[in-house]
Parts: structure tokens; C-alpha cells; sequence
């Protein structure tokens, strides 16, 4: 992508905050939290193409820039379902 390394940290220290935000208030409200960024490790916009989860800026799949392509969108699901079956 196109951002200086310390603007990349700055965004991944701001979506861990969020993750976290949102964990606390589904405990809070007696709701489940499930954690698709652990998933995602490795996958963020500066992997390859045939790999990364999120599009960077000037995306290369059919997605908007820094959001979930197909296969990011796939792989949460994927998480969603792992998640259903083990709490059965």
C-alpha cells in the first residue's frame, strides 16, 4: 500500500482498539465476540493478491479499498462457521 509504515501501525493499533471495543460491549451485553482479525494475520492489504483477505488502496479484486475482498469475506465466514459447530 501506499502509506508509510508508522500510518500502517497506526491503523492496525486502531483496529485492534475497535476489536476490543466491540469485544467488551458483546460480553457486556451478554453476546459472543468472535475474533476474525487472528484469522487475518497475514492476509492484510500488503500480501500477495492470491492471498490477502483485505484490498489495499487501489484494490485488484471487485472490492472497495481496505475492505474484505471474496476471499477475506470467505475466510470470516469460515470463522463464523468453525465457531457455530464448536459451541454446539
Amino acid at each position: 500500500m501506499t502509506l508509510a509504515p508508522d500510518d500502517m501501525r497506526f491503523l492496525d493499533a486502531k483496529e485492534r482498539q475497535l476489536n476490543s471495543v466491540l469485544r467488551e460491549r458483546a460480553e457486556a451485553a451478554g453476546a459472543v465476540y468472535l475474533d476474525t482479525y487472528g484469522p487475518s494475520v497475514g492476509r492484510d492489504a500488503c500480501a500477495a493478491r492470491d492471498t490477502r483477505w483485505i484490498e489495499p488502496l487501489m484494490p485488484a479484486a471487485d472490492a472497495a479499498p481496505v475492505h474484505p475482498n471474496e476471499r477475506g469475506e470467505r475466510g470470516m465466514a469460515d470463522a463464523v462457521v468453525r465457531a457455530l459447530r464448536s459451541s454446539g
